[in-house]
């Protein structure tokens, strides 16, 4: 016999747009037992699955079937297990073995101080100007080498705090097993193994989706977890600034412990500031009516995205190498992202009210010989598109405002900007919103690295248009396109 709340909230939902399918009634269920208001409450998680990029209804028949097999807290913390646990036990590999090399360091250069000593103080020591030059040179070696390892002796520092700050956190998150954040736990663990585009998911992203969608508690929950791993991060990004030592050591193998430089020859990045959803919303939160960036606003987005674009190629290019050089791929052009385009979008949706209905941003790189809607710009139009066109519930992109802003970090070509220019990616986006024309507003800017090498700024605009659907208005300015921009 069906239970006539379970009916009486499904219901609710069929009014507003949302149909149940038969195997979900066990969130419903569950919901109702959590004391929540379902048509209130589901149009938000199912929001909230599909901006994180899952398929809504799956989600939720897994979070059901989770809690009924190891009870809200159990599940919580099963998920938080299998999210974050693979990326904690890799912290803890690394932490082990720069314990090892510290060690092993620190002994070596007590046997050289050691014997180094015995020169100038056993029965006939050397003496001389040679042997005092020799003495300063020895020990300004010494205080070099030291420094480094005191480098070394801080982030084994910064691992325990991560490691103590990890367990408080995944303690806190465990005691609360909201229905909210068991979701959230479920999506995430499902998106730290599966990868989008060629970049994988952000976290980041993750946790700028969660600043919308989630209420302050929760958000503190699951911040709490993400946080640890951003501030272990930082602080090495903090820790790794080269030492301005005048002594340079030769290494004839192995890889180089020179601070701010990783084995494969990729420097360290500074701390990159704010990014590009945190300026959006500063953005956003000014508006007396939501409107269209301005051009010192798309300027100010772009530069935060050209930062992220090239760290965030850094980063595949150094896993690319380690993963040809461990054997785990065969060197491919067509794969090496070094030969590749890199670029970011950044997505803002608001409502007729103003109200934030997404805030991301993605990444994508766009291999050699790859065809033109496999380019990194392309990939990006049809993500965004996608988020477009799942945004829940039905009609909330009634009179909405709609911002998208991609940052290349290559000349674009000619393939992308006859896309732009002829009207098909902007079109392509209003299309999503399923409105009629005029219904709706999208704004589509797309910026480049800067083609004049004297550029202050370092980014240059392309193309600057909205539509509303009826015809498409703006202005754009048309650079010759060229190789790609060296590393």
């Amino acid at each position: 016999m069906s239970d006539p709340l379970v009916d009486a909230a499904i219901k609710g939902l069929a009014a507003i747009g949302i149909d149940v399918p038969p195997f979900a009634e066990g969130i419903i269920q569950l919901l109702i037992e959590a004391g929540e208001d379902v048509p209130a409450v589901l149009p938000r998680l199912l929001s909230l699955i599909e901006q994180l990029g899952a398929e809504a209804w799956t989600t939720l028949e897994q979070v059901a079937s989770g809690m009924q097999r190891y009870g809200p807290v159990g599940y919580v913390q099963h998920l938080m297990t299998q999210a974050f646990s693979p990326h904690v036990e890799t912290i803890r590999q690394i932490h082990q073995q720069k314990r090892a090399l510290l060690a092993h360091h620190r002994a070596t250069l007590s046997r050289f101080q050691t014997e180094t000593a015995a020169l100038f103080t056993h029965a006939s020591p050397w003496q001389g100007q040679a042997a005092e030059q020799a003495q300063l040179h020895l020990a300004h070696l010494t205080a070099g080498v030291s420094a480094h390892l005191d480098l070394l002796e801080a982030s084994l520092a910064i691992d325990q705090k991560f490691f103590h700050d990890y367990q408080n956190a995944y303690e806190a998150a465990a005691d609360a097993a909201l229905i909210a954040l068991i979701i959230v736990c479920a999506v995430l663990a499902i998106a730290l193994a599966t990868a989008a585009f060629d970049g994988g998911l952000s976290l980041a992203l993750a946790g700028g989706l969660l600043s919308i969608t989630l209420s302050a508690t929760e958000c503190w929950l699951l911040a709490g977890m993400l946080a640890c791993f951003v501030a272990w991060g930082t602080a090495h990004e903090l820790l790794a600034h080269p030492l301005h030592l005048s002594w340079n050591p030769s290494l004839p193998a192995g890889p180089s412990l020179v601070p701010g430089t990783t084995q494969s020859g990729v420097g360290s990045m500074p701390a990159t500031g704010e990014d590009a959803a945190s300026i959006a919303a500063q953005i956003a939160s000014s508006w007396g009516q939501a409107r269209f960036w301005t051009d010192d606003e798309q300027q100010e987005l772009a530069q935060s995205l050209s930062t992220e674009t090239g760290r965030r190629r850094a980063q595949a290019v150094a896993r690319y190498r380690q993963d040809v050089a461990n054997g785990k791929e065969r060197y491919d052009q067509r794969r090496d992202p070094s030969l590749a385009s890199a670029a970011m979008i950044i997505l803002f949706i608001a409502d007729r009210q103003g109200r934030t209905v997404f805030n991301g941003v993605n990444f994508a790189l766009g291999f050699k010989y790859a065809p033109p809607e496999q380019h990194a710009e392309a990939k990006l139009i049809e993500w965004a598109a996608k988020i477009i066109a799942t945004r829940q519930p039905p009609g909330i992109l009634q009179e909405a405002t709609i911002n998208a802003l991609i940052f290349s970090r290559t000349v674009v070509c000619s393939a992308c900007r006859a896309s732009l220019f002829s009207g098909q990616w902007i079109m392509s986006l209003y299309a999503a919103t399923d409105q009629p024309p005029g219904n709706a507003t999208v704004g589509l800017a797309v910026w480049q690295t800067s083609t004049d090498a004297g550029s202050i700024s370092g980014v240059e605009p392309v193309y600057s248009a909205t539509t509303n659907g009826v015809s498409i208005s703006g202005s754009a300015s048309a650079q010759p396109e060229s190789q790609l921009i060296a590393v």
